[in-house]
């Protein structure tokens, strides 16, 4: 079978359509970065090409699916870059040719929210005028760069982040121990694709140095703070990573000091250090600490100098 986690009512739904003979000629998936909807594409496919019409993962149309060399699936992916006229004439190029395999053809074209302009108005025409037996999959992270023509003329289908207990079952399947598992289901916040970075060795360790500087930053006095800063502009490619992990620390002290629940907490396995923080830093530190780095994480985003934010949030941490 084809894995789409934390997604089954999406899931009944289209399969409700395709059994009743509704499924239509346009989808756009809609959904944060790493929540699945390439999976969900690919299901989508498998759906429609199933010679079991099950998307049983193990038919010949399954298998070429699975392994991306189904000639009745065409897929445009160019991760974060633009996508051009040029790249949507090839695809309408595609569109025209008959099905090779069988009476129908997918074509599954990511991060639409990346099409130029000129790119989304070539391709209206094809979405205005759709070719017999084919369906268009679109996925956008958001529809914020996408013409409302283009969205008036597909099915929108919005993907939830899913439960952590789906996705700890789902990591332990793939062989990660059950404290881990639980773990890194909580941090993934839903967002399924979030779970390979905490696998990986080099985020692992990127995460202890962080939850060891967010310890020490309140401790040490004046002008010594400015020498962290050097962790900062050395991992300056991960800055949106490293401080999302400083607010879920300072977070889970902040809900520890609320409530004592250990069930609440996603740092689950520093929880012994969570509870010493907890008797150091009052409410009003740990709500002031958050507001000014998610200030800084706004600031980023807007360009402002990397290495003054970050020195101005590690002094007005301190001084909070």
């Amino acid at each position: 079978m084809f894995e789409v986690i934390g997604q089954d009512k999406l899931k009944e739904i289209f399969n409700r359509m395709y059994e009743e003979g509704k499924v239509v000629n346009s989808y756009i998936l809609k959904g944060p970065k790493g929540i699945g909807k390439k999976n969900f594409a690919l299901y989508m496919a498998a759906k429609i090409l199933c010679e079991n019409n099950l998307a049983c993962g193990k038919c010949r149309a399954c298998v070429k699916i699975k392994h991306g060399n189904h000639p009745d699936v065409i897929i445009l992916s160019k991760d974060e870059k633009s996508i051009g006229v040029e790249d949507i004439e090839e695809i309408i190029e595609k569109i025209q040719i008959k099905p090779y395999e069988g009476d129908k053809k997918v074509v599954i074209i990511e991060n639409f929210e990346n099409a130029t302009i000129q790119a989304q108005n070539k391709f209206l025409k094809t979405l205005e005028e759709p070719v017999k037996n084919t369906i268009i999959i679109l996925t956008a992270n958001n529809f914020n760069t996408i013409l409302e023509t283009i969205i008036s003329r597909c099915q929108i289908f919005t993907l939830n982040r899913a439960d952590a207990l789906e996705i700890e079952k789902y990591l332990i399947k793939k062989g990660v121990d059950s404290i881990k598992a639980k773990i890194f289901a909580k941090l993934s916040d839903g967002i399924v694709g979030s779970c390979k970075k905490f696998l990986d060795e080099d985020y692992i360790k990127l995460r202890q140095q962080v939850i060891d500087i967010a310890k020490k930053i309140h401790k040490i006095e004046g002008l010594e703070i400015l020498d962290l800063v050097k962790f900062f502009n050395e991992n300056k490619e991960s800055i949106e990573d490293i401080l999302e992990q400083m607010i879920i620390w300072y977070r889970d002290i902040l809900i520890y000091k609320l409530t004592y629940n250990k069930d609440m907490i996603i740092n689950e396995d520093y929880f012994e250090d969570i509870i010493e923080e907890s008797k150091i830093l009052s409410y009003n530190k740990l709500n002031g600490i958050i507001n000014i780095i998610k200030k800084t994480k706004q600031n980023l985003e807007y360009n402002v100098n990397f290495q003054l934010s970050i020195e101005a949030m590690l002094l007005n941490i301190q001084e909070v």
